[in-house]
């Protein structure tokens, strides 16, 4: 018989008689002269399921009575009975394992609601009531904005930055600076998970939140970016987008380096020193001659890796330094430094050059140097 129909079975015995089965079962009689004596239609194994449960010193944190356990002869250590309430099935798990009872599942759920309100609580009042115009925003910040939409495939709904699982970290160095800038808010409705539980809800991933966008868009300006044809109507390269065109550069370049080692199973652990001294490569060489160097570093530290010549836990700290070391040995060599193929140049990028600025991507052929004085 199956559980179900044993309890059944057990319903067709008088009170007295189940007393009666219980008390000898609990004596330690044989379970055979159990069901001989009382013509019991189970077998030996399923007495255990025929007989009622008995009460534990445990109490229900629902129901406020005591849990009940099987009856069960065998009381070796590696037995583990399942303690459970007989009203509400609340599952005793002394901090193992997880009970679904309905009343833990709401318990879970009611906790994910408050968690849900008090992260929407504390971010909805960091929001300005007044929204940002677009128009009125620096080019810079107006393309930091429409680049990510573009990076999201976001044509219509302007008004949220979607998390998402492919980060670069392009995507996180816009999202910071127009963070910075008081354009992009973390999201009130960003989902729980993205929130450590430590020092809640303050703490978060980056990565992982939504973000609210600050900006009010004209039906002309939504217009133009729902279509892609956002662009400057500017002939020169300014300050504010040489800076800008640094910014996507650099980014562009680290992803590509990092991707390279990758490839080569070498780690990529720069210093804050390093990355800045890169960046300053940025007023010296082109985008094309940087790329040349990232490749240049990362074969030979691939090859001397694999003949022994560099050890393989130091390379990560080392990597981003020896481009500018590269660079100055050709200089000192041969007077000049290669470029590599335009055409391997990062989406996001090309798209910045091409489409937004309206210039010839052979420009990251040139050096776009920024004066000291103007950064």
């Amino acid at each position: 018989m199956k559980r179900e129909e044993i309890k059944e079975y057990r319903n067709t015995f008088s009170e007295q008689t189940i007393n009666e089965i219980a008390e000898l079962y609990d004596s330690g009689e044989k379970i055979a002269n159990i069901i001989e004596k009382y013509q019991l239609e189970i077998s030996p194994g399923q007495m255990t399921y025929f007989l009622p449960k008995i009460s534990t010193e445990y109490i229900c944190s629902y129901c406020k009575v005591p849990m009940l356990k099987r009856r069960n002869r065998n009381t070796g250590s590696w037995v583990t009975e399942k303690i459970v309430c007989g009203i509400c099935g609340h599952l005793y798990t002394d901090g193992f394992g997880k009970c679904y009872c309905e009343n833990c599942k709401k318990r879970i759920i009611d906790a994910i609601q408050m968690d849900k309100q008090i992260i929407r609580t504390n971010y909805e009042a960091l929001i300005p009531i007044k929204k940002l115009e677009f128009g009125e925003l620096k080019f810079s910040q107006q393309c930091m904005l429409y680049i990510l939409y573009y990076m999201e495939e976001i044509y219509s709904d302007l008004e949220v930055i979607p998390s998402s699982a492919l980060q670069s970290r392009l995507k996180m160095e816009l999202i910071s600076q127009l963070k910075n800038d008081g354009i992009l808010y973390v999201s009130p409705e960003s989902d729980l998970y993205a929130f450590a539980r430590e020092n809640f809800p303050y703490v978060y991933d980056e990565s992982l939140v939504d973000y609210f966008v600050n900006v009010h868009f004209s039906s002309e300006e939504k217009l133009l970016i729902a279509n892609r044809m956002f662009s400057t109507n500017e002939d020169m390269l300014t300050d504010e987008i040489k800076e800008l065109i640094h910014k996507f550069m650099y980014e562009d370049l680290l992803d590509n380096f990092e991707e390279l080692l990758r490839d080569r199973n070498i780690a990529f652990a720069p210093t804050c020193k390093q990355l800045s001294e890169f960046y300053d490569l940025l007023n010296e060489l082109s985008y094309t001659q940087l790329r040349f160097l990232c490749y240049k570093v990362a074969v030979f530290y691939s090859d001397g890796i694999t003949t022994g010549k560099i050890y393989k836990g130091k390379a990560p700290k080392q990597v981003l330094a020896s481009v500018s070391t590269f660079y100055h040995n050709i200089m000192k060599k041969f007077g000049s430094v290669y470029k590599s193929n335009i055409k391997y140049v990062g989406e996001q990028l090309r798209f910045l050059i091409e489409s937004v600025l309206k210039k010839d991507i052979m420009i990251l052929d040139d050096t776009i140097s920024i004066l000291a004085n103007e950064r």
